[in-house]
């Protein structure tokens, strides 16, 4: 049985995913970019006379960086969507693995959590 939170409850987290939504798309936008730039610094320094540059292997470092921080931030997004489409669904707010209510603080703080206290430390 899906938990029923109070009206004002589910407006305020729906706000805060949306804003989180757009906030991580436009870190995903700026990771992209930065990838880009950090792609093309580590073509020219391929073409460079020393490949083994140190400005070749920051680049590197760099892209790899930018790629870790976009899985991340996809991720991320991942979950804010999940917790969206649950409150569309109205089942937001039970844990996905026992089923139990979730305390609305964790909530508050995690807008996105799928799961309670309990669950998570299992996992």
């Amino acid at each position: 049985m899906a938990r029923v939170l109070h009206e004002k409850t589910i407006s305020q987290l729906r706000a805060r995913l949306e804003s989180e939504r757009e906030r991580i798309v436009g870190l995903i936008g700026g990771y992209n970019q930065a990838m880009e730039d950090a792609r093309m610094s580590e073509g020219a320094g391929e073409r460079s006379s020393d490949p083994a540059s140190a400005e070749a292997g920051a680049a590197a470092t760099d892209y790899e960086t930018q790629m870790s921080l976009e899985r991340n931030a996809t991720m991320l997004l991942e979950k804010v969507n999940y917790a969206l489409a649950k409150m569309d669904r109205n089942d937001y707010g039970d844990c996905d693995l026992c089923g139990k209510p979730i305390p609305v603080a964790r909530l508050r703080y995690l807008p996105y959590v799928d799961s309670c206290i309990e669950c998570a430390g299992r996992n």
